[in-house]
């Protein structure tokens, strides 16, 4: 965004009669401040021009003022989705304000602060930075899953040779963290529901002869089998006719990969046999409709089909890193739906 210079002078001008700082430098600019500065900040800003928890943010009066002037400077007035790049006035912090609305909105509405430190995040990442550190917000959790889903890309397919290709990975930090225990209890948590998340993005987003039933099912063993409380089952074409399982014999019938079932089991109450929770995902790792074939357009979209079974999984994963103390069982019926000589046809009757 680009403001007149005469704006930013007075700006400067009013930032240096409030500060003991013998220049101040201010720039007008909300794209690229600097790709020299590199290190990140994240702060937040009510629409009230009030900076978010400024008596967790070790920042002097002087700097705090010099914030607002500048985010007014660039027009910034803290409404919910905006963000504004600055310098810090020493140089060297690139500080992304992020707008929170109103505070009493920002701290019932979780979503609100999850998006705001994502698009803060990205902003920097696309400044090559080498460290974030996030600023206090209304709510260390969802800070902290934004933060960590920001930094998500999926570039196992991608030749990387050219190191300005590779996808920049900062770093992260949670400044008010340091300060109170349990924020950093509520920050660790935002990463296990991020990271579960960000596996379950891997899982849809791998090409389906890259993730077929077979695969899906290794990957989810390797995963959670490693967890305490976890048990994970695999089962395969036999069991399933041994368990008659019609409807998802007939589906893999016209697919050469072999189904699976996949069970997962994780008993956070020793203390009872009672299960708290089921959850079923489904598992198409690639859906062609088979002989009611779908569009050719965007077909390719269905090899993500098993992302209830992709969201499943990774539940169980959040789940079982946070120990909650319930247990719950998850199941996860695997196959591809193609089309063959083998295939189930239309108006066919299975049991």
């Amino acid at each position: 965004m680009n403001v007149s210079l005469a704006k930013v002078s007075r700006s400067a001008a009013l930032a240096a009669t409030r500060s003991p700082l013998s220049a101040v430098r201010m720039f007008a600019t909300s794209e690229t401040p600097s790709t020299h500065a590199r290190e990140g900040l994240v702060l937040g800003l009510y629409s009230s021009n009030k900076l978010c928890g400024v008596d967790q943010a070790n920042l002097s009066q002087a700097q705090q003022q010099y914030i607002l002037d500048h985010a007014s400077a660039l027009g910034h007035k803290g409404e919910s989705g905006t963000v504004h790049l600055m310098l810090s006035d020493d140089l060297k912090k690139q500080i992304a304000v992020v707008g929170l609305g109103s505070e009493s909105a920002a701290e019932g509405q979780t979503e609100v602060v999850r998006m705001a430190v994502a698009s803060g995040v990205k902003r920097l990442c696309a400044n090559k930075v080498d460290s974030v550190t996030i600023g206090p917000m209304p709510c260390a959790r969802s800070a902290s899953e934004g933060a960590t889903l920001a930094l998500y890309s999926f570039d196992k397919f991608k030749n990387t040779a050219k190191a300005d290709d590779k996808p920049n990975q900062p770093q992260i930090k949670f400044m008010a963290a340091e300060q109170k225990k349990e924020l950093a209890a509520e920050w660790t948590a935002g990463e296990v529901y991020a990271e579960a998340q960000n596996w379950a993005r891997d899982l849809m987003n791998t090409p389906a002869n890259h993730m077929t039933p077979t695969i899906f099912a290794q990957n989810v063993n390797s995963e959670l089998e490693k967890l305490d409380g976890v048990q994970v089952n695999s089962y395969d074409g036999k069991w399933a006719e041994e368990q008659r399982m019609g409807g998802l014999l007939a589906v893999s019938r016209g697919s050469e990969e072999p189904l699976q079932f996949v069970e997962i089991i994780y008993r956070g109450n020793q203390a009872s046999s009672e299960v708290s929770l089921a959850m079923v995902g489904k598992g198409i790792t690639f859906d062609t409709g088979g002989y009611s074939l779908k569009p050719g357009k965007h077909m390719d979209l269905m090899k993500g089909d098993m992302g209830g079974g992709a969201t499943v999984v990774a539940a169980m994963r959040a789940i079982a890193k946070l120990r909650m103390p319930i247990n719950v069982v998850a199941t996860v019926p695997l196959c591809e739906n193609m089309i063959s000589g083998r295939a189930t046809k239309v108006s066919d009757i299975y049991t």
